[in-house]
This record gives C-alpha cells, sequence and structure tokens, in this order.
C-alpha cells in the first residue's frame, strides 16, 4: 500500500501537521492542516523521524524539549528504552516523553520508536560525527559541503511539488509579485525578484522596510507577495505579510517552520530543512534551502513556458550586451 498527503495549505510532504498522521503520528494544533488520504508501509517520500521532530522543536514546551535533545543526540539508544528510562536520561518526567511524542507528531511512544527505528538518520548523531571527524581544514571543507547537501536533501523530502506548481502558476499570472525578506532571507528575496525578472515577471523586491510595506498596501487581489523568512516570526515580514493580505492579495511564502505566523497568513507553504551545526547556525545553512526553493519555482516556470521565457531572457541579455558594447 502507497502513502499519499493531501496538502491542502501547507507545503509539506509527510512531515506530520495539524490533523494528519505520520506512519504513526499525529498533531495536537489546529495551526496549519494537512490531510492524509492513506498510510501504508512504503518509505517512499516519508521524512525521517529525527527530520519530524526538528521540524517540531520551536513547537515543544520545554520540558518536552528536554525529551527532543536527548533523542536527537542518541537517536540509537531510543529504541531499547522504556519510557521511565528515557525521562531519567532526560531529565524529564514520563510524562513529558508521552507529551513530547504526541507533541512530535506521532501516536506515541512505541510509535515514535519504530519511526526512529526505521530511519536511515539514525545513526551516529550529527555532532558526534561532526567532532569526530574534524582534524583538518580539508575536513572542515567536507563537513560545510555535507550541511548544505544534507539541508538540500530534507528539503526536498518535505517539499510539496503539488504546492511550488501553485506558487509558479500564481507568479505567472500574476501582474506583480513583492518578493519579502530582510537580512540573509532579504538576499535571497533580492535574488529571487532579479531571476523572474529577466523571464518577463513583474516581480521586485525593496530591502527598506519601510518600502517594503508601502508597496504591500498596493497590491490588489490580482497580485501575488512572497514572504521569505526562516522563522517564519520576523516581525516586520509577518506585518508586511499581513499587510498584503489585507490589501487582497494572494501570499505565499517560504519558511522552515510550519507553526510560525507567517503560515497563518500565507495562501502557499514552502518549507525548508535546515540544522544547526557546530560551524553554522540553523539560518545560515537556511539560505542554500530557500535559494533551491526559488530555483525549483523558476525552473517549473520556465518547463511550463518555456517559448515565452527564452524570448525574454535573450531580450535581457541583448539590453545588457548593449551596456557592456
Amino acid at each position: 500500500m502507497e502513502e499519499s498527503f493531501n496538502a491542502r495549505r501547507i507545503g509539506l510532504k509527510g512531515i506530520p501537521s495539524a490533523q494528519s498522521e505520520h506512519p504513526h503520528c499525529r498533531t495536537r494544533t489546529d495551526d496549519y492542516r494537512v490531510e492524509v488520504i492513506s498510510l501504508g508501509n512504503s518509505d517512499v517520500g516519508r521524512p525521517g523521524a529525527l527530520l519530524c521532530i526538528r521540524s517540531k522543536y520551536d513547537l515543544l514546551r520545554p520540558s518536552e524539549r528536554k525529551v527532543a535533545d536527548y533523542v536527537l543526540a542518541h537517536p540509537d539508544e531510543i529504541v531499547n528504552l522504556p519510557v521511565t528510562e528515557l525521562a531519567r536520561r532526560a531529565n524529564a518526567s514520563d510524562a513529558a516523553v508521552i507529551r513530547f511524542s504526541q507533541a512530535a507528531g506521532f501516536q506515541g511512544f512505541w510509535a515514535l520508536k519504530i519511526a526512529i527505528a526505521r530511519d536511515p538518520a539514525s545513526g551516529t548523531p550529527m555532532r558526534e560525527r561532526e567532532s569526530g571527524r574534524i582534524a583538518s581544514p580539508a575536513d572542515l571543507l567536507d563537513q560545510a559541503f555535507d550541511d548544505s547537501v544534507r539541508a538540500l536533501k530534507d528539503t526536498r523530502t518535505i517539499l510539496s511539488v503539488q504546492e511550488v506548481e501553485a506558487v509558479a502558476d500564481a507568479m505567472w499570472t500574476s501582474p506583480r509579485t513583492l518578493f519579502l525578506g530582510v537580512g540573509i532571507s532579504g538576499l535571497v528575496a533580492m535574488d529571487a525578484a532579479y531571476k523572474f525578472s529577466r523571464i518577463g515577471l513583474n516581480a521586485f523586491c525593496y530591502l527598506d522596510p519601510h518600502l517594503q510595506a508601502a508597496i504591500a498596501g498596493t497590491l490588489t487581489e490580482t497580485d501575488l507577495a512572497v514572504a521569505i523568512t526562516h522563522s517564519g516570526d520576523t516581525d516586520i515580514i509577518v506585518q508586511t505579510q499581513r499587510m498584503a493580505r489585507t490589501a487582497g492579495a494572494k501570499t505565499a511564502c517560504i519558511t522552515k517552520y510550519a507553526g510560525s505566523q507567517i503560515t497563518t497568513l500565507s495562501d502557499h507553504v514552502l518549507l525548508t530543512a535546515s540544522e544547526q551545526t557546530i560551524f553554522r547556525t540553523s539560518s545560515m545553512s537556511s539560505r542554500i534551502a530557500q535559494l533551491a526553493v526559488v530555483d525549483a519555482i523558476y525552473s517549473l516556470i520556465l518547463w511550463k513556458h518555456r517559448a515565452d521565457c527564452e524570448r525574454a531572457l535573450e531580450n535581457a541579455r541583448a539590453s545588457i550586451a548593449q551596456l557592456e558594447s
């Protein structure tokens, strides 16, 4: 039997959300909606248990985070531990272990253990891999590239093709597409605006927060606002996305956290995956994943409207050539 997930709002492909279930999981919130059509034993396209836990981490209570920290640091031990022993090692209560299992998206502790046992990533923990193998600059370079590759692979695992296609179609039909972002995410937003402008779309981005807000207020129901924010809770971007939505514009976002504020203000949500490591923060790794999602949207538009896009690209090249001649 194959498993199929129908993501009605959130751009998840198998990550458990409210009203959804991993092979043995459920969630307790109603912040986002993913409907499971059927579940089976196939591992194809299913995100691992550890990736599920990391995606839910910021939604956990402090006592549940203690359990999550131990599980993520010692995944190879969990399969053989009873609830009481895991609680003792995590310095938490038995109830906290059960609550964590459910909050992370599983029906119970037994389901969590089954999922971890089936997770190919449940071998040596990341921090142990890092500290144990970094002995030279070459090792450090390998680690940096490995981290980026992992972020890309994990993002592809949870990224919904249907949501990417929906955003691509919305961009193609919208008279204006406004990209929102600040900091590192702002640079990704600028790159996106430049990329889509070259294929003939009226895409733009302003790094000045006041100008972002001013333009967001002028959008109409035919326009699109795309917010790019790693945390999903950056106040400036949340407020500006709310302005765009209030103005009637279609909205989308690229973020790591399914339970963040920005997802509640977006018609389409595209999730990224990235981890904090010894040498760089999660937000730094997220830039790679964000750029990949933007490239995926770009590639899909180019594939669907190749002739129009190629004409626009040729015109852009010709214009640039005139400047350089």
